[in-house]
This record gives C-alpha cells, structure tokens and sequence, in this order.
C-alpha cells in the first residue's frame, strides 16, 4: 500500500544516516561490552582470588546497581539530553575493567565497587536504547527503528560472551579481552558523545506545532 511504502522509504532514508549507524555502534561496542562483562563476573571475581561464596556476592551488588540507576536515569533523561548521559554512564564499566585490569590480587571491595559500575553502565545503557531511538530518529517509524537496533544489541550479547570465553581458554587470562573491551567502550562514549542533536533540533520546522491565526503567542 502507499502508506506501507512511504514507511518503508522513511525507515529506508535514516538507516543511511550517518547518526543511525553511529547510534547502532554505540549500542553494540558499549551495551554489547557491558553486558558481556557482567556475564563473566564471577569468573574475573575468582580468577582474580576471590572465593565462590564473595563472587555470588559481587554477582549481587551488580543486580542491585542495576535497579537503583534504572531509578536515577529515568527522571535525569528527562532534564538531560540523552546522547550525553549516556556517554557519562558508559564511562563506569570502562573504570570496572580497568579495576580488573590493575588489582593483581582483588579485594571483595573493588569486586563489588567494578560490579556496581558494571551494572550503572548496563542498567543506564539497556533503557537509553528507546529514548535515544525515539529523540534521534523520531517516533514515526519507532517500531522499526527500535527492531533494529535491539537486533544488533542481541547479536553483541550473543557473540560478546562467546568470544569473550574463546579468548581465555586460549590465553588462559582475561586481560587481552579486559583491553578489548575497555576500547569497545571507550569507543561507544566517544561515539555517544559526537551523535549530534536530536531530530527534534536537526529538523525544528518539521515537528514545530502550527499556531492558528486566532490564538496569542505564548
């Protein structure tokens, strides 16, 4: 149908923009590296000496941090702009990989303090997905646009983890994969950081609200 096409087209002509790819690489390097490090915190917690019983402890701290930033982003979206909280919040998993990185022998401590940025930088970044898709793009094609970039946030959760494993069996350390992730991170702020306005800022006159002729100025 003329609607169904003139969707497509739409849908179509911001997937060749430059800030419809770089919001999909930011979501995959930064999203996709927080998560895989949560995956794997229990075993960077006793690979770095810690016991079972401590691991399942940092293992919770992550969940908690997780909740309580979902609490603390949702009112600060609303009186930030969305590309820079989130690039503020990825820099906390790139700290926690960095404390995994130096602490030759981890305390529960800096365990837990890594876990809690960990789970900031995950909680913030897996519900600024939708709010970074709805200001940068719009709502028009929402549904699709959204799809989209969910797919390839699954693909990065999906393969992260993996290739993450894959290299420690090989090396039998995490650290080559701490120093990619903390690039794949430092990577997504950079690119959370240059996204640009919002499509309400880039296109003002499209989604200006018409005055009729009879009502005053506010």
């Amino acid at each position: 149908t003329p609607l169904y096409s003139s969707a497509a087209s739409d849908v179509y002509k911001r997937q060749r923009t430059r800030h419809f790819w770089q919001f999909v690489a930011a979501i995959v390097l930064g999203a996709g590296s927080a998560v895989t490090i949560f995956i794997h915190i229990i075993p960077l917690s006793t690979n770095a000496g810690l016991t079972r019983i401590e691991a399942a402890t940092v293992a919770s701290a992550f969940g908690i941090s997780t909740l309580v930033v979902k609490m603390i982003v949702g009112p600060l979206v609303d009186r930030m702009r969305a590309p820079s909280l989130a690039a503020v919040t990825m820099l906390c998993p790139i700290i926690s990989c960095l404390i995994f990185l130096c602490a030759e022998d981890l305390s529960l401590g800096w365990a837990v303090l890594a876990a809690v940025l960990c789970g900031v930088g995950t909680g913030a970044e897996l519900d600024m997905i939708g709010v970074l898709a709805a200001r940068m793009f719009g709502v028009a094609n929402y549904g699709r646009i959204y799809g989209m970039s969910l797919t390839a946030f699954q693909l990065a959760i999906g393969s992260g983890p993996l290739l993450v494993s894959i290299s420690f069996d090989s090396v039998q350390s995490y650290d080559p994969a701490l120093v990619v992730l903390t690039l794949c991170l430092c990577a997504s702020v950079l690119l959370l950081a240059t996204l640009g306005h919002s499509i309400y800022e880039r296109q003002p006159g499209r989604f200006a609200r018409p005055q009729s002729a009879s009502s005053p100025d506010i």
